[in-house]
């Protein structure tokens, strides 16, 4: 398959006029969640045999909190994967909508590998993880996101704490 067949289903035109209202790392979340919707969506993650590919695709910038948060995600997919379905059950995830999982596979990702965003806190990737179940996601999904987000990261502090205490 070529680039230009690909690109003919990848687009961020489709998205709605958010970018008055979202900024800065808001805007890179959104940006992130439609392109990882799309690629589950058009079935393109085993298309698509690195990050490099998807980073010629969307003319992503490598300097940006965008291209790091994508490159983290995509990267690790099968391990954020694998840890959400110990949270959500692997019945559940495999039903969940593509742009339910792309949601929580950004939170997820942010949360485990926040230390190579620039720090990004748990609790800021949980709540713009909310805020973007609330405006795309399913009535309710919100509830959902935060109740599976919050515990992986009481998870990953308790292991901290554990780890601290060894010391």
């Amino acid at each position: 398959m070529r680039y230009d067949e690909l690109k003919l289903g990848l687009s961020m035109d489709y998205e709605p006029n958010v970018s008055g209202k979202l900024s800065g790392r808001s805007l890179a979340r959104h940006k992130a969640m439609s392109i990882l919707y799309q690629l589950e969506l058009l079935g393109l993650y085993s298309v698509l045999r690195d990050f490099d590919e998807i980073t010629r695709l969307y003319y992503l910038e490598e300097s940006s909190f965008l291209y790091a948060l994508l490159k983290i995600t995509t990267n690790n997919l099968e391990e954020i994967d694998n840890t959400l379905k110990r949270y959500t059950g692997s019945a559940k995830w495999e039903n969940l909508p593509p742009l339910e999982k792309a949601i929580l596979r950004l939170g997820a990702a942010q949360i485990l590998y926040g230390n190579q965003l620039d720090g990004v806190p748990a609790s800021v990737a949980i709540d713009e993880a909310v805020e973007q179940a609330k405006r795309y996601g399913y009535r309710n999904f919100h509830k959902f996101v935060n109740a599976i987000l919050d515990k992986l990261r009481r998870e990953l502090e308790g292991v901290k704490v554990d780890e601290a205490l060894e010391k």
